[in-house]
């Protein structure tokens, strides 16, 4: 009580917080009290800054830890860790706490999550991985539902993890998971931008990536628009559609100061022409999939000699199935992986289905007129 209202006194501006704690404490109204906390003081500037978090914590939550909801609690002692200057004197309170939080799994999860991203940035992979791995566990034998922030905090460990450690194509899917759980307005326009970045570059250089629709209807990636990085939304498009030229374009223009399309570059070249070549199957009829060489190395810039070690890779890829001719120098595509569609895909489906609708409608037409002449014989 005395520090509650030494703080109101000293800080005018934030008496409405104080003041409804000292009111819940008074009243041990505990719910109250913890809506407070999370609401008035962890979504307040002003608590967020200057070790403030600490202080209160010491001399007052602390005290009355056992009276808060576990969860509620866990998120003030993470948004309290953050505030220590360095990442070990973080990870020393998360432990301190995780004691009296082993009975609530959620609270116990989530701090334990936190403990992985302060070692991630100790530099200390492995125990991370292995908090991770624990973690996802407990996650997925827990017998009730885990609110979606517990998904939220451990996809974003998860996307720390990759980053630092890859493979590209993890971190693109830790990524969609963590945007999946996490309203978008939670984070700052710069967190925003400096994600998709990141999610754009997994996306292109991640070696089993071939479907960047997801990507493309998230609102995240538009944030890149406006900005020094709109040309890496104009090349995933580019990607998504299997435009060679375009992406020629784009390559010759930033190419030489980007660091990680250079040293990709060879992998780049092979995937947009992939890209392409199931650009072009998706756009044919079921009855046009049988498809020569020669269309094949023009559409996808590719010598004839290089068209069957393009399609075998695709094939190993599973992006396409089909039967190679070896001898007529066609191939019959069976299948084509399935993708998040864009609006041009849309339009090129709904003219295919107009297309079938037309012709069954023509046969149907057709036996009605021949009926009577195939029930005489």
């Amino acid at each position: 009580m005395d520090y509650l209202e030494i703080q109101m006194s000293s800080q005018p501006e934030q008496k409405e917080a104080f003041d409804s704690l000292i009111r819940s404490y008074q009243q041990k109204l505990w719910h109250q009290l913890g809506e407070t906390l999370l609401n008035n003081v962890l979504k307040n500037a002003f608590f967020l800054s200057e070790k403030r978090l600490i202080e209160m914590n010491d001399k007052f939550v602390s005290k009355i830890k056992d009276h808060l909801a576990p969860l509620l609690y866990a998120r003030f002692i993470i948004a309290t860790s953050a505030q220590y200057p360095d990442a070990q004197a973080s990870v020393t309170l998360l432990e301190s706490v995780l004691e009296g939080l082993d009975d609530d799994v959620q609270a116990s999860v989530m701090c334990n999550i936190e403990i992985c991203r302060r070692k991630l940035a100790l530099g200390q992979l492995d125990d991370a991985k292995e908090i991770l791995d624990t973690q996802e566990a407990r996650m997925n034998t827990y017998s009730g539902i885990l609110p979606s922030l517990i998904h939220s905090h451990y996809f974003l460990a998860s996307l720390e993890y990759f980053k630092a450690k890859g493979p590209a194509a993890s971190y693109y899917k830790a990524s969609l998971l963590y945007l999946t759980y996490t309203p978008l307005d939670t984070l700052e326009l710069p967190q925003q931008v400096s994600l998709a970045y990141d999610v754009a570059l997994a996306a292109l250089v991640g070696h089993k990536v071939y479907n960047f629709g997801e990507l493309l209807q998230h609102p995240i990636i538009k944030t890149l628009q406006g900005t020094a990085h709109e040309w890496l939304y104009e090349l995933v498009n580019t990607f998504n559609a299997g435009d060679i030229d375009k992406a020629k374009a784009i390559f010759a223009q930033k190419g030489d100061s980007q660091t990680t399309l250079v040293s990709n570059l060879e992998f780049l070249q092979q995937k947009i022409r992939i890209m392409a070549c199931m650009e072009m199957v998706f756009r044919k009829d079921a009855h046009s999939r049988v498809i020569s060489f020669e269309e094949i190395s023009k559409h996808c810039d590719l010598p004839v000699a290089q068209v069957e070690w393009l399609l075998m890779k695709a094939f190993s890829l599973e992006v396409l199935k089909g039967k190679i001719d070896q001898v007529e120098q066609k191939v019959r595509i069976h299948w084509v992986q399935p993708r998040v569609l864009g609006i041009d895909q849309v339009k090129s489906m709904r003219d295919k289905i107009s297309n079938w609708s037309a012709q069954v409608k023509a046969s149907a037409t057709y036996v009605e007129e021949q009926a009577p002449e195939l029930l005489a014989h």
